[in-house]
């Protein structure tokens, strides 16, 4: 009796970052369609302390929508869960990686979705509380390239906000069409099928023709 190997199948994967997780698609990297097999969420740092997990919060003295007292050296702190964050991150993505592979899926490349906010010099960012937000979306952003990176997994950057009409143009049908396309191929499994999702689907697809 003989035994064939397990069937691997390449996956792209396209991440967007979130205060302490990341949500997740899995598109097979000869999709001919932008098509997901799989969405799902990693938690980074949802169970680390506040200077990991919020540390532009932390060094401008936010406590949410309150203030507090500020650390002496806010720039340590920051430097600090950098470090920290590209330690974790790669720890997360390698058990993925090793998860995935289980279940007969191989990651060949990433997307990394990317906002259009835009940070000021420190000072100014860490006196306004939507600035804030937005250097700490950017920071969960770095980890992930770090991470990926030194997994030696090609990488990409796609924009929120244009890549559902980018891949709707791509494939040469309305927007219109395209969502309804993405709402009857619900992935097999995975997270609710969001819209979220399906922004990711399209970024990582739109990396793929590349």
């Amino acid at each position: 009796m003989t035994t064939g190997r397990p069937t691997i199948s390449d996956v792209h994967l396209a991440f967007k970052a979130h205060l302490g997780w990341t949500a997740v698609a899995a598109v097979p990297h000869d999709s001919i369609r932008p098509r997901a097999i799989s969405t799902f969420r990693l938690d980074l740092f949802t169970d680390q302390g506040k200077a990991i997990q919020e540390p532009f919060h932390v060094a401008g003295g936010w406590d949410g929508l309150s203030r507090v007292a500020p650390p002496a050296d806010p720039v340590a702190v920051i430097d600090a869960a950098r470090s920290a964050q590209a330690v974790i991150v790669t720890r997360v993505l390698r058990a993925t990686r090793q998860d995935l592979k289980k279940h007969g899926l191989r990651i060949v490349g990433a997307t990394v979705l990317t906002g259009r906010g835009r940070t000021n010099d420190l000072d100014a960012t860490l006196k306004s509380h939507a600035q804030i937000h937005v250097a700490e979306g950017e920071l969960v952003r770095e980890s992930l390239r770090v991470a990926l990176k030194g997994m030696r997994l090609g990488h990409t950057n796609q924009d929120e906000k244009s890549a559902m009409a980018r891949a709707a143009d791509a494939l040469g049908i309305g927007m219109a069409a395209f969502e309804q396309e993405l709402k009857a191929h619900r992935p097999p499994k995975g997270d609710p099928w969001t819209k979220e999702h399906k922004t990711l689907t399209a970024a990582a697809w739109l990396s793929m023709q590349a």
